[in-house]
């Protein structure tokens, strides 16, 4: 079993598929390098930070896909 997301991390991630999910696709790598782009990454968080919320936004992503 994985380890349970912090909510802050949750928060920022929904916050992120709420304003740039139509521009993102289900892809850690260009998801990272979306990161970027819009200046989160290395300003505001670390390395290990931007990675767990890349992932968190990748699976909702694909959640989303599937459902409709």
């Amino acid at each position: 079993m994985g380890t349970a997301l912090p909510g802050k991390f949750k928060r920022v991630g929904n916050r992120i598929i709420e304003l740039y999910g139509d521009v993102l696709e289900p892809d850690f790598e260009k998801v990272k390098q979306f990161f970027n782009q819009i200046g989160l990454y290395p300003n505001q968080m670390t390395k290990r930070m931007r990675n767990m919320i890349a992932g968190y936004v990748v699976r909702r992503l694909k959640k989303i896909k599937q459902k409709g």
